[in-house]
């Protein structure tokens, strides 16, 4: 029999982990339902309505209550793409009160060197410190081509997340980041891989990007061995997996008011209401907010007393031009006279 109606559906995502999500998802409403999808699309509209609050009510004895309606919104999805109406205001009610998040904190920087202490591999130091950066999504990071990235100022790199998509936004590599990518790019190098603009920065074969799942396994092995995420509640840990890396950039950014929220936002790849749609920050200007975070963002204690030295003196530096442009313009208007040069 065919699978019209799921590839109806399926021709709407725009992302791989958006089709690989939808087509898990009705796997286990189909299992629930016991009959293939093009049959049940062919029902009156009663019945299958009376399917769908069936399954939530399935769903509530064996998921998450918040997890319920990520269940549904594919269910949905496929039954409008095959002009199956029905009232889902109706049918929202059966869903379960949500319940306190749990799972929402941030990595610590500590954490992050646990876990670089715990790991040899340049693959999974890299890819530890692009996620501590970044703070991109897990989903994100195998899309990520050479092509995507370049040196900028302050030995940071410049990365393109979902580079040439709608979603594409920028954001920044510390330097001791950009160091650990130029390190595995090396050693890839070193080993005979012909690298080129579209090879991507983390293969799970030589001409395969890292997907998301087997991203979140390296950093699951890595965690459980740094021994760093405590104690089950409700069912989950206090930091997720991956995404305890993007809580951890954004509360450390967020933290600094010198920092622009909107930038912030900008690099997050939020859109941020008007202000995201609306407002226009240059590459350059979101390396300068970037870089007032940067000595927080970094992970290595000695790489953070370099950052500060480096600092401290570019702002010498630009101390000694201002008095030196200061000077020159009190000379001018002759409110300034250089008595060195007087003889008795």
């Amino acid at each position: 029999m065919s699978n019209m109606s799921l590839t109806l559906l399926l021709e709407t995502c725009r992302s791989s982990y958006t089709k690989t999500n939808y087509i898990k998802r009705l796997n286990h409403f189909k299992k629930f339902l016991g009959m293939e999808l093009d049959d049940f699309v062919e029902l009156d509209n009663k019945t299958i309505e009376k399917h769908v609050m069936m399954y939530i009510i399935e769903l509530k004895k064996i998921v998450n209550p918040n997890t319920v309606p990520t269940y549904l919104t594919p269910v949905r999805s496929f039954l409008i793409m095959n002009d199956v109406l029905l009232n889902w205001k109706k049918i929202q009610k059966f869903f379960p009160n949500r319940v306190k998040l749990t799972g929402q904190s941030a990595y610590s920087t500590e954490d992050v060197q646990k876990m670089l202490n715990v790991t040899t591999k340049l693959y999974n130091k890299a890819l530890i410190h692009v996620l501590a950066s970044t703070g991109c999504r897990v989903g994100a990071i195998g899309q990520i081509k050479m092509k995507n990235i370049r040196d900028v100022e302050h030995g940071c790199k410049m990365i393109k997340i979902y580079a040439g998509d709608i979603e594409e936004y920028t954001t920044f590599l510390t330097p001791e980041a950009s160091y650990a990518v130029d390190q595995l790019i090396k050693q890839r190098k070193s080993k005979g891989e012909d690298i080129t603009d579209e090879s991507f920065l983390f293969n799970k074969k030589r001409y395969k990007s890292l997907g998301r799942v087997s991203a979140s396994m390296i950093i699951k092995r890595i965690t459980v061995k740094a021994n760093i995420r405590g104690e089950k509640h409700d069912g989950r840990y206090n930091v997720q997996i991956c995404h305890g890396f993007r809580k951890r950039f954004n509360t450390i950014l967020k933290q600094n008011n010198e920092v622009n929220d909107n930038a912030i936002e900008k690099m997050m790849g939020h859109r941020n209401g008007l202000d995201g749609t609306y407002l226009q920050i240059t590459d350059e200007e979101l390396l300068e907010h970037f870089m007032k975070g940067v000595l927080d963002l970094t992970i290595s204690n000695d790489q953070r007393l370099v950052i500060e030295k480096n600092q401290l003196e570019q702002e010498k530096i630009e101390l000694e031009i201002k008095f030196e442009k200061r000077l020159a313009r009190l000379e001018k208007l002759g409110t300034f006279k250089d008595d060195s040069t007087k003889t008795e």
